[in-house]
C-alpha cells in the first residue's frame, strides 16, 4: 500500500475517532446521571488519545492529519440536538446514540484492518482498535445498566 493510501485510511479513522470525541462529549454534557456523565467524559478523552496517536502516524508518514470529524457525524449531532430540544432526552437515549456511534467506529476500524497496510501501521491500528472495541463494550454495558435502573 502506498503512503498516500495509508494516510487516507488513517485520516478516515481520525475523522471517525473525532466523531466519537464530539459525540461522547456532547452526550456527557447532556447526561443527568453523574456516573454516565463521568464515564462518557472519560471515554471521550480516551477517544481523543486514539485520534492524536493516529495523527502522529500520519505526520510520520509525511501527511497532513485530519483534525475534524466526518460530515455525517456532524449531521447526526445536529439532528440529536434538535430532537432533544423538541422531545427531551434521557440518559438511556443518549447511551443508545453513543452505542450506535461506537458500532460505526468498530466497523470502520475493522475495515481499515482488512486493508493492506504496512505492518507497523497495521499493528498501531490493531492496538487502537482494541481500545475502540473496549470503549464500545463499556458504552454497551453502561447502556444495559441504565436500561435496568
Amino acid at each position: 500500500m502506498q503512503n498516500d493510501d495509508a494516510i487516507g485510511t488513517l485520516n478516515h479513522l481520525i475523522s471517525i475517532a473525532k466523531d466519537g470525541v464530539n459525540g461522547m462529549n456532547s452526550a456527557a454534557e447532556q447526561a443527568n446521571n453523574p456516573t454516565v456523565k463521568s464515564k462518557l467524559s472519560s471515554l471521550s478523552q480516551e477517544r481523543n488519545r486514539v485520534a492524536t496517536e493516529l495523527q502522529d502516524v500520519v505526520r510520520r508518514l509525511g501527511g497532513n492529519p485530519d483534525d475534524s470529524g466526518t460530515t455525517l457525524g456532524a449531521v447526526h449531532r445536529t439532528y440529536m440536538s434538535v430532537k432533544d430540544k423538541v422531545t427531551g432526552t434521557s440518559d438511556q437515549a443518549l447511551l443508545d446514540e453513543c452505542e450506535r456511534g461506537e458500532d460505526v467506529a468498530v466497523r470502520e476500524f475493522q475495515q481499515a484492518l482488512s486493508k493492506d497496510l504496512p505492518a507497523d501501521i497495521k499493528q498501531t491500528v490493531q492496538s487502537l482498535f482494541t481500545q475502540v472495541k473496549s470503549s464500545h463494550d463499556q458504552v454497551k454495558s453502561l447502556r444495559n445498566s441504565a436500561g435496568t435502573a
